[in-house]
């Protein structure tokens, strides 16, 4: 109905809001119902982030969305919106550590994978500071070619110091790793 134009995007959107606010779905099967919505073109992500009221139930649209889909078509789509999804966080929690906690919850970390580098690589500090096992770490646990900007941007002054440690990058991989 929506392809033959019988009903247009606006019918669609207060259809769901209306839903919604009369909680007679719960959000697990509003969540699906707005996935198949994306699922014929009727909405966009940036739109579902929109009607979403809160960012678990956006992220539960997402995991709809994934298994409909697939991670990959997912996270194309993802990485081609504008979406921010730190924005959909209260004010008082909006941080990189609720929203990797969020994600992880939700199994959807391959999103943001950043954020789950850089826990991985807070965790072994934590465990671990000696500077020359944390390079072994990151050689062992990081894809370095592929993630060399990533971690550098992330991991600030401590992957710099570490570089210095090690002697830095030469050929594409970090030099004294291995």
């Amino acid at each position: 109905m929506f392809s033959d134009g019988i009903l247009a995007k606006l019918h669609c959107i207060e259809a769901i809001n209306k839903v919604s606010s009369l909680n007679r779905l719960d959000r697990g099967r509003w969540a699906s119902l707005v996935a198949w919505a994306y699922q014929e073109g009727i909405f966009t992500l940036p739109e579902i982030a929109d009607l979403s009221h809160a960012l678990l139930d956006f992220l539960k649209v997402l995991q709809c969305i994934r298994d409909l889909n697939g991670e990959s078509s997912l996270s194309d789509a993802f990485d081609s919106s504008t979406i921010r999804l730190l924005d959909y966080l209260p004010e008082s929690d909006r941080n990189e550590a609720n929203l990797g906690k969020s994600l992880e919850e939700c199994g959807l970390t391959f999103l943001m994978p950043l954020l789950k580098i850089r826990k991985d690589m807070e965790k072994q500090l934590e465990d671990d500071p000696d500077p020359s096992r944390f390079l072994h770490w990151i050689h062992a646990h990081l894809n370095i070619r592929y993630e060399k900007l990533t971690v550098r941007t992330r991991g600030g002054n401590q992957i710099k110091g570490i570089e210095q440690f090690a002697g830095g990058w030469r050929d594409g991989r970090l030099w004294g790793a291995g």
